[in-house]
């Protein structure tokens, strides 16, 4: 049975409110398991920088202390969940609150379990969670996707510089959402992508997923066993470098080897990231962006876009399913903003414009009102 109107808003307000009130003494809380990145950006942050320290958590530490945040751990935790809250607005907006199930409600509740686990601490994926709060505070013309590449761009030269090629998958994306009408082929996408980096891949690194490989190796007798993300075909190049690739896409949405360890932590962790791609994946695999563009916001169109590039991304290099789902954390927003009650447009929202391939691209001109295209109609219109 639906939750429906002004209870809906009362009980998003207290999950909020609860994990605002919670984040300053999640570190005292949380399992050293969860503080490795913590300890490691605090070492940074008074200087004790270790030989070979990534140049990302030496820029991270150094947009701490910029931010007066260096020397006030629960401060930065704060920091950090009511960033997190604002880009949860931001996705579903107040009124549409009224307007979410159960299912819903429990995403928001989840998202902020995982929010005070990942986010409530010195962690890189904050400025993560500050690219999402971006991407949907952005204007729906195609300076607006322009803005997200752009965010999407200094957040590889500073940070994580793998996010270049989340910019350029985004890009083919927000195209490939408005044009195809048909949702298996949208499969094209990863396909032609992966083949594509393959041979600059075996070129520069060994494989597509050699990445993943080297850091498992280094990390095989330190890690739980259990929760590293094995290659399915490991030291793969060239066309199964590619199947190899595709492969773990579906595992990362599906994470069996995870859920097989038979470890209840592990259970459950499977059964969130699962829950999390069912949410996200469910308008795009029934085809609502080709389909219907006439009731997908561009919002949603663009969250889409963003948690697919990732996770293309993620199939490459992520190293164990821990990380992985800390990454995820940062872009739980987006997954919201795919919620049905959240991503179809309302008559007459200027916010919530029909979607499209951005402009330049086929679209129309932002300047002016195209009608809503009907069911048959080739997707198009502006983002």
């Amino acid at each position: 049975m639906a939750m429906r109107g002004l209870g809906n808003q009362l009980a998003v307000v207290v999950i909020a409110g609860c994990a605002i009130v919670a984040a300053p003494w999640m570190r005292g809380i949380l399992p050293g398991q969860f503080l490795l990145d913590d300890a490691h950006l605090r070492d940074s942050i008074a200087g004790n920088l270790l030989l070979g320290d990534a140049e990302g958590f030496v820029a991270v530490a150094g947009y701490y202390r910029a931010l007066g945040l260096a020397g006030s751990p629960p401060a930065a935790a704060l920091v950090a969940i009511v960033l997190f809250t604002a880009a949860i607005f931001l996705a579903i907006g107040w009124e549409r609150l009224r307007d979410l199930d159960v299912i819903g409600l429990g995403a928001i509740g989840a998202s902020y379990v995982l929010a005070l686990a990942y986010l409530a601490q010195y962690s890189k994926e904050l400025f993560t969670l500050a690219v999402v709060t971006a991407a949907l505070a952005m204007p729906r013309s195609r300076w607006g996707d322009a803005g997200i590449v752009l965010a999407c761009l200094a957040y590889a030269g500073t940070v994580r510089s793998y996010w270049v090629i989340i910019a350029v998958l985004f890009v083919l994306w927000r195209i490939a959402l408005a044009r195809l009408r048909q949702p298996l082929l949208l499969l094209l996408v990863p396909v032609l992508a992966y083949a594509a980096m393959a041979p600059v891949f075996d070129a520069m690194l060994g494989g597509l997923q050699s990445q993943r490989e080297w850091a498992n190796a280094e990390r095989a007798s330190t890690s739980d066993a259990a929760s590293l993300i094995q290659s399915p075909i490991p030291g793969a190049t060239g066309v199964l470098g590619v199947v190899s690739a595709l492969i773990m896409v579906v595992l990362l949405i599906a994470p069996v080897p995870l859920a097989a360890s038979g470890s209840p932590y592990h259970v459950a962790s499977a059964a969130l990231i699962l829950g999390i791609w069912c949410v996200a994946l469910h308008p795009v695999v029934t085809g609502r962006f080709g389909a219907r563009p006439a009731v997908m916001s561009v919002r949603a169109a663009r969250a889409a876009s963003l948690l697919l590039s990732l996770l293309l991304v993620q199939s490459l290099f992520e190293p164990d399913y821990g990380s992985y789902l800390k990454h995820l954390t940062p872009m739980l927003p987006l997954v919201i903003a795919l919620l049905p009650a959240a991503s179809s447009t309302r008559p007459g929202s200027a916010a919530d414009a029909p979607v499209g391939a951005p402009d330049g691209v086929g679209g129309s001109d932002p300047g002016t009102a195209t009608p809503a295209p009907s069911s048959t109609a080739p997707a198009g219109g502006r983002p």
